[in-house]
């Protein structure tokens, strides 16, 4: 997809980490053996993301939602999909997300620039690898609904710029937003197609292992520099 210089500069810049990692272990015989998706997009250092850079104009897609999409055909219909999603089935975190996003960004990596509300996501994102159409969805509904607070959560006072915090604060901002996370997901579950349900509850059962501790936030152990996603 060609991106006008603005954009690139953007997705240059605000590099973010949700990287595709395998399940840690299949929790029935009928579970998919799709990738599953990072649960995090953790937010950049402020120093790598000028507070000059500007932000892309986007569409807007879903009427009384003010957050606008850049991307492709593709990825602007699954945006679509994603908060229409949110709007049947968990308006109230749709409503926070519209507080905090302003535009979803089509990018090869994904995560929240706090200082200018852009959620940038990636394709493993926006469509999970592996999983059929629904289930993509869902997964990224979750998705924005997660950024979203992260940048709650800097507006808050709460330290987000990956590289400065210790393993202990990275833990807890990301424990925070995949509470949010599950919540929303645990409301939406019986939304998903029948078809697709059984890869959503595969898909949040993956959450909610880590969420107790049964897999370790292995990511969140990576330098930022040393990211390759």
């Amino acid at each position: 997809m060609k991106r006008s210089a603005a954009v690139s500069l953007v997705l240059l810049l605000s590099l973010a980490c949700n990287a595709p990692i395998p399940p840690q272990s299949a929790p029935s015989a009928a579970a998919p053996s799709a990738t599953v998706p990072s649960a995090t997009t953790a937010t950049p250092d402020p120093a790598m993301v000028p507070t000059t850079t500007p932000t892309p104009r986007g569409v807007i897609l879903v009427s009384g939602i003010d957050i606008a999409t850049v991307g492709s055909d593709a990825f602007l219909a699954q945006t679509e999909e994603a908060l229409l999603f949110l709007q049947d089935c968990a308006p109230d975190a749709l409503a926070v997300a519209d507080e905090f996003v302003s535009t979803i960004v089509e990018s090869d990596r994904s995560g929240m620039v706090v200082a200018q509300g852009t959620f940038l996501a990636s394709e493993t994102t926006a469509f999970a690898p592996g999983y059929p159409q629904p289930a993509q969805v869902y997964w990224f509904a979750g998705s924005v609904v997660h950024d979203a607070r992260h940048r709650w959560q800097d507006q808050a006072g709460t330290p987000t710029a990956w590289d400065s915090l210790t393993l202990e604060q990275r833990e807890a901002i990301e424990s925070d937003a995949r509470a949010v996370q599950i919540d929303m997901l645990e409301k939406c579950l019986d939304d998903v197609p029948e078809e697709a349900r059984g890869d959503a509850e595969y898909l949040l059962q993956y959450l909610n292992d880590m969420q107790d501790g049964i897999i370790p936030c292995d990511y969140c152990e990576v330098e930022w520099a040393d990211r390759d996603w």
